[in-house]
């Protein structure tokens, strides 16, 4: 069977291709067996909504105009060792109104109303839940800390659309509401550093050794992904690169798709110590926010995305160069610690529930001349504000008859 002349030129190309694709070959990875453990903790939903109803309602929830109703839902926590700082909104009731009469926005007096004289509850902060509340700048409505394994239940009181409201039309709407708690998401890298004496000894000796890797990530719907460019473990002395990634596990959203920065206006807005207290259970408040990566002081960054270290460990950026907001990180060598610390100097942009780019950290790190390899522990910690949402259908019938 003869070939056409197009037919083998594609096929000189294709094996062309794949030869160009190949691997390169690794040092060491003919004698080296990796062996991996990777663990997620749970729940991927840390805070939910649940048991949402009217009350007072009839089947279908068919309610009457100028009612006086509730909505109820419980808000859970299912992490059962982590706080979170959450906050409480319906943020969407159509033509529904509040109970209470025009008031102060952070008073939390309630004087009696009829009718139109009853704020609309999409006005504002008309309609305000009995917990978990949040107005900005209010001393005293910040939201509320559902301890690990709390559940709270929520009531937010109002009234149905007048009959003028709906046009004395039978109407079906939605009630909608939210929940948006501040989290932080964990990840402990226990990453192999190999002699490269190691490799040629054993290469010589035609032997294998097993070297172990260990990836632990933490609850939370937000999850911190890391991988080497290259072998999953690092040659001694030599510069590697270090990619994390986040990425969105839950049934909700980061909210705005992007997670804030730990360094902004060349202040630490979110120091490490706020990301180990959240995971101690002693938030007391505070949220976290953005992301930091810390190195043991054996571990030398020499690059971080937007930051070049000095030869102290440390590199200043300068906000004011930063006009096509790229991704950039703060780093600070803790010379009590022996540490260094990375903060993210910028917007994390997520796409799809993806960061859009990967944080690349270059580093290199020893091992001693006579030890075939060794170990070192690598944390990473997203502090990040989520959204869950859900909402209950209604129909407001003027005619007064159920069904």
């Amino acid at each position: 069977m003869k070939f056409p002349i197009k037919m083998l030129l594609l096929l000189a190309v294709l094996v062309f291709v794949a030869g160009c694709t190949s691997l390169p070959f690794v040092p060491g990875s003919d004698v080296i067996k990796m062996v991996t453990t990777e663990r997620a903790e749970s729940p991927q939903d840390a805070v939910i909504i649940q048991k949402a109803q009217l009350s007072p309602s009839s089947s279908g929830n068919t309610i009457f105009p100028d009612q006086a109703v509730t909505l109820l839902f419980n808000i859970v926590n299912k992490d059962d060792t982590k706080s979170a700082v959450t906050k409480v909104e319906m943020f969407n009731a159509p033509s529904f109104r509040s109970t209470c009469g025009k008031s102060p926005a952070l008073n939390n007096d309630c004087p009696p109303c009829t009718g139109s004289d009853c704020p609309l509850c999409n006005s504002g902060n008309a309609c305000k839940p009995n917990v978990c509340n949040y107005i900005k700048d209010s001393p005293t409505e910040k939201g509320c800390t559902l301890l690990p394994a709390e559940e709270k239940q929520v009531s937010i009181e109002m009234k149905s659309p007048l009959e003028r409201d709906i046009a004395s039309t039978i109407t079906k709407t939605k009630i909608e509401f939210r929940a948006t708690y501040n989290f932080v998401a964990s990840l402990v890298y226990i990453i192999p550093v190999v002699n490269i004496e190691e490799v040629k000894a054993r290469q010589r000796g035609n032997e294998k050794t097993e070297v172990q890797l260990s990836k632990m990530q933490g609850s939370g719907p937000v999850r911190v992904g890391v991988d080497l460019v290259g072998p999953p473990y690092i040659l001694a002395n030599q510069p590697t690169i270090m990619t994390f990634k986040l990425k969105n596990v839950g049934s909700g959203n980061v909210v705005n798709s992007k997670i804030l920065p730990a360094y902004e206006n060349g202040m630490i807005t979110s120091p490490y110590s706020y990301f180990e207290d959240f995971l101690l259970g002693q938030k007391d408040g505070k949220k976290a926010e953005g992301f930091i990566v810390k190195f043991p002081g054996n571990v030398k960054v020499v690059e971080a995305p937007g930051c070049k270290i000095d030869d102290y460990g440390n590199c200043n950026i300068d906000k004011d160069t930063n006009t096509n907001n790229e991704l950039r990180f703060q780093c600070n060598y803790d010379g009590d610690n022996g540490e260094t610390i990375c903060y993210s100097a910028s917007n994390i942009e997520l796409f799809r529930g993806e960061t859009l780019a990967s944080m690349r950290f270059r580093v290199q790190a020893p091992v001693q001349s006579n030890t075939p390899f060794t170990s070192y522990t690598i944390l990473a910690y997203a502090g990040y504000n989520y959204e869950i949402r859900d909402s209950i259908e209604t129909t407001i019938n003027p005619f007064y008859n159920v069904g």
